[in-house]
Parts: C-alpha cells; structure tokens; sequence
C-alpha cells in the first residue's frame, strides 16, 4: 500500500500548489536503491479517458514532486 502519490513531471502538478517540501529524509523507491530527493509538494491532476469517451479530472492533494 503507498502513503504517498509520486510524480517526477512537474507538469502533472497544478503550479500554484506547488510548495517547498521540508522533512529532511528522502524517498526509497520500492524499498530499495538509493533514496531519491523530494523538492516540492503539491496536488496532481490527472485526466483520463473512460470506456465511454468522457473525461475524468483526478486531483490528489499532497503529492511529492521529485525530478530525478
């Protein structure tokens, strides 16, 4: 189960969410591999295509931005 939502596209984040993310630990992808560095934190948005053709807006609050 995950505690948290990842992205490394600053472009799935909504801009003026976007903030300095301060816990000084970092991130171990799937619990294993050096730990990566989160820069900031904010709210994806995410949009998809149902079976039917309509379109869905999934925002997720908190989510962790980290270019690497």
């Amino acid at each position: 189960m995950a505690s948290a939502c990842m992205s490394p596209f600053l472009e799935d984040f909504v801009p003026a969410t976007l903030r300095p993310f301060t816990r000084a630990s970092g991130v171990t992808p799937f619990g294993k591999g050096p730990s990566i560095t989160i820069q900031q934190m904010g709210t994806i948005k995410w949009s998809f295509e149902d079976d039917t053709g309509r379109k869905h807006d999934i925002f997720i609050e908190n989510s962790l931005y980290f270019p690497e």
